[in-house]
This record gives C-alpha cells, sequence and structure tokens, in this order.
C-alpha cells in the first residue's frame, strides 16, 4: 500500500496565533492587579510584624536586664530604656503610620506592660493592636 502525502495544514494560522494572544492579554490584565493587592498586603503585615517583634524585643529586654523598658511614638519614632540616654529608631518604614494610645508604652522587668492600643496603617490597610498588661504581649484585635 502506498501512503499519499498529507495535504493538510501544518502548524497555526496567523489568526489563530493572535486569538491565544489576546486570551493571554486579557488573562495577564486580570491577574495582575490581584497581583499587586497581594504584595502590598504582604509588605504591609512585614512592616507591622517588624513594629511588634521590636515591642516583644522591647518586653524581652525589660525582663532580662531587669529594668522598665519604654517605648514611644515621638516625631522621629524612637524607644528607649529608662535611664539610657541614646533611643532606638522603631522599626517602621516611612510609608507606615504607627500610632500609641497612650503615647509610650513601659514593660516592667516582671513582664508587666501598661495597657497600649497601637494602630498602624497604610493607605487603605489598618490594623489594630493591644497591648495585654498581664503578659506585655500585643495582640491583634479583628
Amino acid at each position: 500500500m502506498r501512503r499519499r502525502p498529507c495535504l493538510g495544514r501544518h502548524g497555526f494560522s496567523l489568526i489563530e496565533l493572535l486569538l491565544v494572544l489576546i486570551l493571554l492579554g486579557l488573562i495577564a490584565g486580570v491577574a495582575a492587579p490581584a497581583t499587586g493587592r497581594l504584595l502590598d498586603q504582604l509588605a504591609f503585615r512585614k512592616e507591622t510584624g517588624a513594629l511588634l517583634a521590636q515591642l516583644r524585643a522591647a518586653r524581652l529586654l525589660a525582663t532580662g536586664k531587669g529594668r522598665a523598658v519604654s517605648v514611644g511614638i515621638t516625631g522621629h519614632n524612637r524607644w528607649q530604656t529608662e535611664g539610657s540616654d541614646e533611643p532606638q529608631p522603631l522599626a517602621s518604614s516611612e510609608t507606615l503610620a504607627v500610632h500609641f494610645d497612650p503615647a509610650t508604652i513601659t514593660f516592667y522587668p516582671e513582664g508587666f506592660a501598661t495597657p497600649a492600643i497601637i494602630r498602624v496603617s497604610r493607605g487603605k490597610k489598618a490594623a489594630r493592636f493591644t497591648i495585654d498588661p498581664l503578659t506585655g504581649l500585643p495582640v491583634r484585635e479583628s
């Protein structure tokens, strides 16, 4: 038996390729804003986590050194141990707005802390935390 050469098309036509490219463009147009929002949310969580880690570090410093540690928001976002002259910068970026109520939180050597509310925001994103006075740990409010 003799085989006849294939007389059909080989490959894709220009119209088929253009349709595929248009579909890929539409999918990318829908996915890009969602990806941007996700990355923005992750950056906000990272900055907020760094701030909370520094508050936990101040509590640990108070219990470890046996002296009170005060964390306060001033014009320069600083915290310092009582009796020290050199305040340390509070971990937050320029885009993260941090508000303490009251303006200073004091962690004591026994693990206690002054009760406080911490509000963190950046753009439309915001989070609120309270400092538990018995444990001295930040707790996220829902």
